[in-house]
């Protein structure tokens, strides 16, 4: 029989072998987002989404936010969040139990209503170190303290952002962002009537313009362009001929 000592130890040296996953390319999501990552945590701006096992198939059930979510309706649904530059993705859980790749689970302690890994679909089990942690619980607290050690199932959370299709969701979103912002940078740059506005816009898509308004913008220079140099011109041939003395 193990002694408080021996548990003790053994609590120490398992979490060090334990298998704990950390940010690394997650091959299932590669033909939707090259090189993006499974992470612990929102990364950068980003778009937040609440996801929700519905007939056997997870899909998504609220518009996408730009505002952090971290609380969920039923402990049926899923939040996620997806970096801007679909450079990673990651689960949304409070702050205040987010613990990184993996936490210390203790259902006699924890408060169920606050969204964390433990009372998530994206949590597994450490068998090794709950073990260890729970021989020493029952012999310092009457059990009191047993639990186990989750960590973040990197292929969960892949499955569900394939089966919602959640990452198609985020680039169309994106594109639309993307679309808004360059029609209204032509159009503020027209109604100004600066060619350095306009300039602006050209270099920016140059080679992403799919409403050919740079030949537009182009054009607008050369107009505003010669309109300066005849009004140029005229104002010299005016303050030319205020120089000529009276006959």
């Amino acid at each position: 029989m193990f002694s408080k000592m021996n548990a003790l130890i053994l609590l120490v040296f398992l979490p060090a072998c334990a298998h704990v996953q950390t940010g690394m390319i997650d091959q299932a999501l590669q033909p939707m987002a090259p090189n993006i990552v499974v992470v612990s945590q929102p990364v950068g701006k980003g778009y937040y989404a609440v996801v929700e096992k519905i007939d056997g198939r997870w899909r998504l059930v609220s518009s996408l936010q730009t505002a952090p979510i971290s609380r969920r309706d039923n402990d049926q649904q899923e939040i996620l969040f997806v970096n801007h530059g679909l450079r990673s993705i990651s689960p949304s859980f409070d702050p205040r139990v987010n613990t990184g790749e993996s936490t210390e689970c203790t259902p006699y302690i924890q408060d169920d209503r606050v969204y964390g890994l433990c009372n998530s679909y994206f949590g597994m089990s450490d068998v090794g170190t709950s073990i260890g942690r729970n021989i020493v619980s029952c012999a310092l607290t009457l059990c009191l303290a047993a639990g186990t050690r989750d960590i973040l199932d990197h292929e969960k959370v892949q499955e569900v952002v394939i089966e919602s299709d959640l990452l198609n969701i985020v680039k169309k979103r994106i594109a639309a962002e993307d679309r808004s912002e360059y029609l209204a940078m032509f159009s503020n740059a027209l109604k100004s009537n600066d060619a350095g506005q306009l300039d602006m816009f050209i270099n920016r898509y140059r080679n992403n313009d799919p409403n050919d308004l740079v030949p537009q913008a182009v054009d607008r220079i050369r107009a505003i362009k010669e309109t300066e140099a005849m009004y140029s011109k005229l104002t010299s041939e005016i303050d030319h001929a205020k120089e000529k003395p009276n006959k």
